[in-house]
């Protein structure tokens, strides 16, 4: 039997893995090095586009030198020809392998435990940080590209892969993808690390409640909070995912590294430890005679590193497991680790469960433990609702609600200080002003004194002082549209004057004092010239009839001139002169008729 050609003298192609959306992508084998990978081939059609080509392997070769444990490293970089064109030359690259699942598997299982959702964030940020010092952004990230392996480690695909290709071939988002991506790549072509930092936010949205944000895309408005999907997010996991969120890019985190340090802390308080000033978690509180719980999760966050799956497994009972039931004791599958890290719906449906035999047995000693906590849980409830029923109420839990100080006049650092001390969320929005000094808060929005729920965003808008804007033309627009422009440049309408037109209709703007194109300081006065509906006539007696006519048909009076010859008086050695009109010097009405005599005796 023949063998499969092998692709560069060493990659032997074993099955379709999938195809994206510029890129078919196979099973392989590495014969040379005897490990499985992943070919990424550029598509028939764009492979003959030579511009395309050059920026696919431009970015995969600047990809190889992305060396990080939660990236999925580009191996190799080359062309061949492949099926079903074998004529045309094909650019590849060479991916590692991850023998695992999606997140996409995890999130079609429904919500992730807090902790593991912030270790899979905080993974996939460990590998942006590398990708953003470098200066390279992914602008494509989507639970697609976020694989798990079978020991937990997340590894981000497609770093430096996505974006240059997308663009170069001029292909638009597709529609799965638009409601992780930033508000801002809908109307720029490309964005900076920030855009990245918000689909992590979307990412641990999802793990958190099981749905995005914005189905479809994003709305023009906020996203909703974590914890009213999911009432288990804890406030400060629900402020870390809100401003990731921000709609708008200088409210969201700045790097990467802001971003982990936060998770940080957050994991840190599901784990009841504390965090030094260095960033190290420390147990805090725990009795003399117990030993303090292993920082698990937080020392992977810390160091990038995955806890043992035996470890977190004893997390979640509570207690050390005996030797028979450790890990290391009992032949695991990867399903079976799958399982240990996430939990049994976490596996994906596509992949065959296969339990091991002290699997099987704890599974059947967890169904009759479960029905006994259940049956103790009812007692409880029943016990206590007649306790309840019986003694006067009595609020036994704080109020979610805050309420909103009053900083107007604060500087923003002392007003956000104040805003967040109460439980809630300041965001910073400059607003010019000529009453409130530069700096200082103007408003809130919602106001002081009013009740929110905790962790809501205040919007705190801050006197940006006065700026300089451009007059803008307002000619030929009513009084009522030329004083809505000018408002809404922060601009003063001043008191109006009269003036004459000789093509703006009465009660139109002509001009504006200062005029169109100049610069003035928000807050400044400026007065509109109203038309008239007249024109000015000169005293056109003595002026020769061409000079006369040029001066009324000019832009100021664009009148026509009739003629009419006096031949009562003789022609003087200075021309045809005009003796008399029919309209008098002064204002008249734009158009009117006018006859000019002259002498022509």
């Amino acid at each position: 039997m023949n063998e499969t050609p092998l692709i560069a003298g060493r990659y032997r192609i074993t099955g379709l893995l999938g195809q994206g959306m510029f890129t078919d992508v196979y099973k392989a084998d590495d014969t040379v090095l005897d490990r499985k990978v992943a070919i990424k081939v550029l598509k028939l059609d764009l492979s003959r586009d030579p511009r395309i080509v050059e920026r696919f392997t431009q970015d995969a070769r600047f990809s190889t030198e992305l060396i990080h444990e939660n990236i999925a490293h580009v191996l190799d970089v080359g062309s061949a020809s492949f099926d079903p064109s074998p004529s045309v030359e094909r650019p590849f690259v060479i991916v590692e392998r991850v023998s695992g699942l999606t997140l996409t598997d995890l999130l079609a299982r429904g919500p992730l435990k807090p902790a593991e959702a912030c270790r899979i964030a905080d993974n996939v940020l460990a590998a942006l940080d590398v990708a953003h010092r470098r200066g390279i952004t992914h602008q494509g990230i989507t639970p697609n590209n976020v694989l798990i392996s079978a020991s937990g480690l997340a590894k981000l695909s497609d770093v430096g892969l996505s974006a240059g290709v997308r663009d170069a071939a001029g292909l638009s988002v597709p529609q799965d993808a638009v409601e992780w991506r930033a508000p801002e790549l809908a109307t720029v072509a490309s964005a900076d690390v920030r855009a990245d930092l918000y689909s992590v936010g979307v990412l641990l949205f999802a793990m958190l409640t099981g749905e995005v944000p914005f189905p479809g895309g994003y709305a023009g408005s906020r996203a909703p909070m974590a914890s009213s999907l999911n009432n288990r997010v804890p406030v400060a996991l629900n402020l870390v995912v809100a401003r990731a969120l921000e709609p708008q890019p200088q409210s969201r985190y700045a790097t990467s590294a802001d971003f982990r340090a936060d998770l940080q802390v957050v994991v840190a308080g599901l784990q009841g430890l504390a965090v030094t000033e260095a960033g190290v978690p420390v147990a805090t509180g725990s009795p003399a005679d117990v030993p303090a719980p292993a920082p698990v999760m937080t020392g992977a966050l810390r160091t990038g590193s995955v806890s043992s799956t035996a470890q977190i497994l004893s997390d979640r009972v509570g207690t050390d497991l005996p030797p028979t039931e450790r890990m290391s004791a009992v032949a695991q599958t990867e399903t079976d680790q799958l399982v240990m890290l996430f939990g049994r719906n976490a596996v994906s449906t596509a992949r065959e469960f296969e339990a091991s035999v002290p699997q099987k047995g704890r599974q059947r000693g967890r169904v009759v433990l479960g029905l006994v906590v259940s049956l103790v849980f009812v007692v409880a409830i029943s016990m206590v609702t007649l306790w309840v029923l019986n003694i006067k109420p009595v609020d036994f839990f704080p109020s979610s609600a805050r309420t909103i100080p009053n900083v107007v006049g604060f500087d923003y650092t002392k007003a956000a200080s104040a805003i967040t001390k109460v439980g809630l969320t300041p965001v910073r929005v400059d607003e010019p002003n000529a009453k409130v000094p530069l700096g200082a808060v103007i408003r809130t929005d919602p106001n002081a004194k009013k009740e929110v729920d905790i962790g809501t965003r205040v919007t705190v808008y801050v006197s940006s002082g006065l700026s300089e804007v451009l007059i803008p033309n307002v000619s030929g627009m009513t009084v009522e549209q030329a004083t809505t422009e000018l408002k809404k440049l922060g601009l003063i309408v001043g008191a109006n004057a009269k003036g004459n037109s000789a093509t703006i209709a009465q009660g139109v703007v002509v001009a504006t004092t200062p005029v169109a194109g100049a610069m003035a300081k928000t807050g400044a006065s400026v007065s509109l010239v109203i038309s008239s509906g007249q024109v000015t006539i000169p005293d056109l007696t003595g002026m020769t009839v061409d000079a006369a006519a040029n001066l009324l048909g000019g832009s100021d009076i664009m009148i026509t001139p009739s003629l009419q010859a006096d031949t009562s008086c003789r022609v003087g050695a200075g021309g045809v002169i005009v003796t008399s009109q029919s309209v008098a010097p002064g204002d008249t009405p734009a158009g009117t008729a006018i006859t000019l005599t002259y002498c022509a005796g």
